[in-house]
């Protein structure tokens, strides 16, 4: 029988970095999680729905907080993390927002939970058609019932009217779609089931013909400060919204985290030396599922970015 010296000596006694998870079910025993070497790598979150995913993870967030072990960026597809919430034994518990005031932002693309009394969100988020990539759309493929060809004719779009082609190609008439299969060579039938399925795009109340990108810009600036990110889907929770949104953000952020590596690389100040970012993502699979994980800015952080101080909290079944 392990008794409390075992434990400590394997998981580290409480304190520091080590933040108690909870005990085993049969020993009043803490374990511990270290939470410094935690956040040097990816880590995942797996069960089976209604096993308390999101509440440890909001309890292993809430230690990276406490300690400062890293800043967050959560997508919250649904609304688990800002505010309180009731558990099935009818306890509430306090959200991040409650615990750490403050320190957590909170930004929403329901313009609706801004005006909730005791749970206010910080920025209401606009979507631009401006702002939306190729890889954006292409990721989408399933959810939009894109045809195989989509990529190819996104290119040619992209080839001819450059930032804009996704708004172009909203509001192109039929003749001039038809003047642009003839100028580029893209099949007509082709262009008008894309134009047709990426008007859903366009439906949702979020997206807009063009906006800024500083309200995205503040956000990593947020990050960067140390406040910790909280991006609330309210009623926008398909997975449409989840994808496009998360992936479009999450790019923003590794941009930058690129590049103030390489700056820190270059001067060697620790003043320049991004703080680790944790990235906690839930439906983690339609994100890293190997059909599309190379074009995800996900898949790239599960490869490349624990270089740049950025990892993955993935929560999935």
């Amino acid at each position: 029988q392990a008794d409390e010296l075992d434990f400590a000596t394997v998981f580290g006694k409480e304190g520091g970095k080590n933040f108690a998870m909870g005990t085993p079910l049969s020993m009043d025993i803490p374990i511990c999680l270290r939470l410094d070497r935690f956040v040097e790598r990816s880590n995942g979150i797996f069960g089976q729905s209604g096993t308390g995913k999101s509440f440890l993870a909001r309890l292993i967030i809430s230690g990276v907080i406490k300690s400062k072990a890293a800043v967050n960026l959560i997508f919250d597809m649904h609304d688990e993390y800002s505010f309180d919430k009731q558990t099935e034994d009818k306890h509430w518990v306090k959200g991040l927002r409650q615990l750490f005031g403050p320190q957590v932002l909170i930004y929403s693309l329901d313009e609706s939970m801004g005006r909730r009394a005791g749970r206010n969100v910080d920025v209401t988020l606009k979507v631009g058609l401006n702002q939306i990539e190729e890889a954006d759309v292409v990721l989408l493929g399933e959810e939009l019932n894109l045809r195989q060809t989509a990529e190819a004719t996104i290119g040619l779009l992209h080839d001819t009217f450059h930032e804009q082609w996704l708004l172009r190609l909203l509001e192109m008439s039929p003749e001039e779609l038809e003047l642009f299969c003839q100028n580029s060579g893209a099949h007509p039938a082709s262009v008008s089931s894309l134009q047709r399925n990426l008007k859903r795009l366009q439906r949702q109340d979020y997206v807009v013909k063009e906006a800024s990108f500083s309200a995205l810009d503040d956000m990593v600036e947020a990050l960067d400060r140390g406040k910790h990110v909280i991006l609330q889907f309210g009623r926008h929770n398909s997975v449409l919204d989840y994808v496009l949104v998360a992936n479009l953000v999450t790019r923003r952020v590794r941009q930058r985290y690129e590049d103030k590596m390489r700056r820190y690389e270059e001067t060697k100040d620790v003043a320049d030396q991004p703080r680790p970012l944790m990235i906690t993502i839930e439906e983690a699979h339609k994100f890293l599922n190997p059909a599309v994980a190379r074009q995800t800015t996900f898949g790239t952080i599960a490869r490349e970015m624990r270089k740049y101080n950025v990892i993955l909290l993935v929560i999935d079944q």
